[in-house]
């Protein structure tokens, strides 16, 4: 399969490259590599004498509660057991933990996995020491990943880092764009041999659409009819080797036959202030502003846990740090800005406040019908239910029911509305006294 690395690969470098090594599905053949570098690596010693090295996300065949899993070196402890080569294979190298020859004892993985304690040995680790050494990524163009994310944070950013990570070429589109399945013909015709094809809103393909996409994620290929009535013909298409990304906000509505060919899922939660902190520091820099790092948490804490209302808010504050202050974004600045664009403490814009007012005031708390509370507010249902509505129940500001929407206990406090007092129960008290 070509030699393990090329020699005169040099750091920072990126080329087509063909050798055998291992993944999450076993024995993988790579189609580039990229010299990352010299970076940080775990080297485990175990009781057999074999030593394993490689990157801490490297992953590694070992046993977890009786069963055999893929695990990261990272995660791996002294004590574990794991799956080394014989000592009549060659010793991992580089960095890299098994690869190059080591893994073609794996070939075939799939259809024989009980013959791999055939092939390889347990061993149990001994010893892990950190260390460093030249480090390579291979591209493996033919698992897919799906996005989950019922927030609307970041589903485009990460579909573009996982083409970077790849080292390969991106292609976007949505769902609602891809109404035909000439469309989607076409997109799939024009990729390359490790592109990325990244659609979002998936969960609105049309069903005719999306069967399309059965056989090319499966099998890496289409059928297209030709014609029409008795000189309609099928012709079957070849597809390069690409990763299928997809995303939607609503996983719900997809298609089990669609959810089962993606062989990664990932769900993402909204953004830690911490995170939102570091963003809108490395932010900052890029529109050369200055800002400390209390203005930085300020906005952070108040940005909904999504970087792009972050960003939108950190350039604000820039207006008023530059009409109305230093032009530097210090805690007082940001939180005035703040302020000024009705975004609280705990992040709730106008419109977030308007609703839970109209809960409390006009409703009594609740429940209130989805329709009923949009036309309250002046807003649109849709707008309420996907916008508005996940961010105010994830944070406790509201709880939606067979009946409605209740304002909690926590939106009364926040808004410094009196509590109403909890009416009694019929047959409440079993030990009152009976009346004359």
């Amino acid at each position: 399969m070509g030699r393990l690395i090329p020699d005169d690969l040099r750091p920072g470098e990126y080329r087509e490259h063909t050798v055998t090594v291992v993944g999450a599905c076993g024995a993988e053949h790579t189609s580039h590599v990229y010299a990352s570098g010299r970076g940080p690596t775990i080297r485990l010693s175990t009781d057999c004498g074999q030593h394993i090295e490689g990157t801490p996300r490297h992953p590694l065949l070992a046993e977890t509660q009786g069963y055999l899993t893929w695990r990261s070196l990272a995660s791996i402890k002294v004590g574990d057991g794991v799956l080394v080569c014989p000592k009549s294979l060659p010793t991992a190298r580089k960095g890299l933990g098994l690869t190059g020859r080591d893994i073609d004892a794996l070939e075939g993985f799939r259809t024989e996995r009980p013959k791999i304690t055939d092939k390889f040995e347990w061993s149990t680790v001994t010893r892990i020491e950190s260390s460093e050494a030249e480090t390579f990524d291979f591209v493996v163009p033919s698992s897919h990943s799906f996005i989950g994310n019922g927030f609307c944070n970041h589903n485009t950013t990460l579909g573009h880092i996982i083409a970077e990570e790849m080292g390969a070429s991106i292609t976007t589109s949505s769902g609602p764009v891809l109404d035909k399945p000439a469309d989607l013909a076409g997109i799939l015709t024009k990729l390359k041999e490790g592109d990325v094809l990244f659609i979002d809103e998936m969960h609105r393909l049309s069903p005719l659409v999306e069967e399309y996409l059965y056989s090319a994620m499966e099998d890496y290929y289409i059928d297209i009819v030709i014609d029409s009535g008795p000189n309609a013909r099928s012709v079957k298409i070849p597809l390069p080797r690409f990763t299928m990304v997809g995303a939607t906000t609503r996983k719900g509505l997809l298609t089990a036959p669609l959810r089962s060919r993606f062989g990664i899922d990932f769900r993402y939660d909204y953004y830690s202030a911490e995170l939102l902190q570091a963003i809108l520091i490395r932010s900052a820099n890029i529109l050369n502003v200055s800002i400390e790092k209390e203005g930085a948490w300020e906005i952070a804490r108040r940005s909904r846990g999504t970087p792009r209302i972050a960003n939108r808010l950190l350039r604000r504050a820039r207006d008023f740090a530059q009409v109305e202050g230093d032009g530097r974004i210090s805690l007082k600045t940001a939180d005035r800005a703040l302020t000024a664009l009705d975004v609280d403490k705990e992040g709730l814009d106008e419109m977030d406040t308007r609703i839970l007012l109209s809960l409390i005031d006009k409703f009594n708390g609740g429940p209130a019908g989805l329709s009923t509370l949009s036309v309250s507010v002046g807003e649109e249902s849709g707008t309420i239910e996907e916008v508005y509505e996940p961010y105010l129940i994830q944070e406790g500001y509201m709880q939606r029911t067979s009946r409605g929407r209740i304002a909690t206990k926590r939106a009364y406090q926040h808004l410094n509305r009196k509590i109403p007092g909890e009416m009694p129960m019929l047959f409440d008290d079993q030990n009152a006294e009976p009346s004359e």
